[in-house]
């Protein structure tokens, strides 16, 4: 196999990869958009900006064992 043939390709994969990706990022900005004027329509407000949610609230420890997770479940119960 010819080796530039083979740096071509990846070069050209690496570029559709990140066109993808820029594809994919303004697809969700506009999901986003479309959900908030769907938000606003159904309340009837304008809103600027949206709270975020803090996910490091829902972050969990992952125990060795499953002992262990039932332990630490239990204390904060």
């Amino acid at each position: 196999m010819n080796v530039g043939l083979v740096t071509i390709t990846d070069v050209q994969n690496a570029r559709a990869d990140y066109d993808m990706i820029l594809a994919n990022k303004a697809k969700s900005r506009n999901e986003i958009d479309n959900a908030l004027e769907a938000l606003q329509a159904i309340s009837v407000g304008a809103y600027a900006s949206l709270s975020t949610v803090n996910v490091d609230r829902f972050k969990v420890s992952h125990p060795e064992h499953v002992n262990q997770f039932v332990k630490e479940a239990e204390q904060k119960t």
